[in-house]
């Protein structure tokens, strides 16, 4: 997974990176803004290098969830950013409505699902843990 947030302000032609984890590669924000993203779970996802990271895509939990997580984006301005995310989601359950990327941590102010796998899925957004 590989995944860089952009800050986008209004009527600027250069976008900077609030944040660039390449986790092809590490955990580490390319960027320097932020510490390293963690790995979480049971068990603990695989890590970086040379096949970014892997999870089972299952919500964290107390038995079997696994979780990328990065420190909180105090710098994002959250009406105004794009975020670029490239994923492989062959190997993952054929489970509907499993997340591939959550902003926020015990609420969802915006994500991206999957839904409807059996029948080659599609995907879909969440805004305010709707």
């Amino acid at each position: 997974m590989l995944a860089s947030i952009v800050s986008v302000p209004a009527l600027r032609a250069v976008e900077t990176d609030e944040a660039s984890y390449s986790l092809l590669v590490d955990l580490a924000d390319a960027a320097g803004n932020y510490d390293d993203a963690e790995l979480l779970g049971n068990p603990t996802p695989p890590a970086a290098p040379n096949q970014g990271v892997c999870t089972n895509g299952v919500y964290l939990n107390d038995t079997d969830g696994q979780d990328v997580r990065t420190p909180a984006l105090t710098g994002l301005d959250t009406t105004d950013f794009q975020l670029d995310v490239d994923f492989i989601l062959s190997p993952l359950p054929q489970e509907d409505g499993m997340p591939v990327v959550m902003g926020g941590f015990s609420y969802r102010w915006i994500g991206i699902f999957l839904e409807d796998v059996a029948n080659g899925g599609w995907v879909g957004v969440k805004n305010d843990n709707s």
